[in-house]
């Protein structure tokens, strides 16, 4: 489910609504955060809060709520694995 999330985000490449994710992938709101709170902690998603004090649904984003995205400049860790210099 997490690379789900992931690739989901990654294909939009823009901000989506906690209630889009959540209505997409048939989750609640609060397991989707849970998720989401993985990849922030990695530093891969950022979390974006939209508020609209005039709410005039000129635009996509007219109400405010939580918003994700992809930040498609992080790089994964790569793990180097141990080769011990020894030899026997």
């Amino acid at each position: 489910m997490l690379g789900d999330l992931r690739r989901f985000l990654i294909g939009r490449g823009e901000p989506v609504s906690l209630q889009e994710l959540a209505a997409h992938f048939d989750r609640e709101e609060s397991a989707i955060a849970g998720m989401l709170s993985h990849w922030q902690r990695k530093g891969m998603v950022e979390h974006i809060e939209v508020g609209c004090a005039q709410a005039c649904g000129g635009c996509d984003r007219g109400q405010s709520g939580d918003y994700y995205r992809w930040i498609l400049s992080a790089q994964p860790v790569r793990l180097i694995p141990l080769v011990c210099s020894e030899r026997e």
